[in-house]
């Protein structure tokens, strides 16, 4: 778990995530533009790789330096973390829900995306009675892109979905979706 405030650095990156992890109350973790992080289900057995947010998350790419969030199998970014060479993601529709995605989950605050790529989640993002920005979200290949519900307020600019089973679910919420293709 993250326990104390965080930063994730583009010369630190690809970040691989093997476990279920959570940012606890009280902390943030400010994610830099350029940074990858990878997601691996294996490593965990039954338990797919998640990010828990109860704190804060404060991930600000920008259009030119991106954030990727995505499987360790995906080779097309950050290269062959995996080490299989270019075995797998030939068929990107294999890996759709290869890991849980980022959950907000009572959050701390109001949570900050721009520019982010979110790949290969069951739900890409999920917000649970929790507040967000988003400005400028690439989904692709997930099971589901967005989930809103029990009272969470999320405002999303530019969400841009492709090949995703689904896109956005929203039940008991407020969810403002403006300038966002859905395809």
């Amino acid at each position: 778990d993250i326990t104390a405030d965080t930063t994730w650095t583009q010369i630190n990156s690809p970040y691989i995530v093997t476990v279920p992890i959570s940012i606890v109350t009280g902390v943030t973790l400010n994610i830099e533009p350029g940074v990858i992080v990878k997601f691996n289900a294996l490593a965990s057995g039954s338990n797919p790789s998640t990010l828990s947010v109860f704190g804060k998350i404060i991930a600000e790419g920008t259009a030119e330096n991106k954030i990727y969030l995505t499987s360790f199998w995906d080779d097309s970014i950050g290269g062959d973390t995996n080490g299989d060479g270019n075995a797998t993601i030939s068929d990107p529709y294999t890996f759709y829900g290869y890991w849980n995605g980022v959950r907000f989950i009572s959050a701390e605050g109001e949570q900050s995306l721009k520019n982010v790529v979110l790949s290969y989640a069951i739900v890409g993002l999920s917000f649970d009675n929790s507040t967000g920005i988003i400005n400028g979200l690439e989904a692709n290949f997930n099971n589901g892109d967005l989930s809103v519900y029990n009272n969470s307020s999320v405002s999303v600019n530019k969400l841009k979905s492709e090949n995703s089973f689904g896109s956005v679910y929203n039940n008991a919420a407020n969810l403002i979706l403006n300038n966002s293709i859905i395809e």
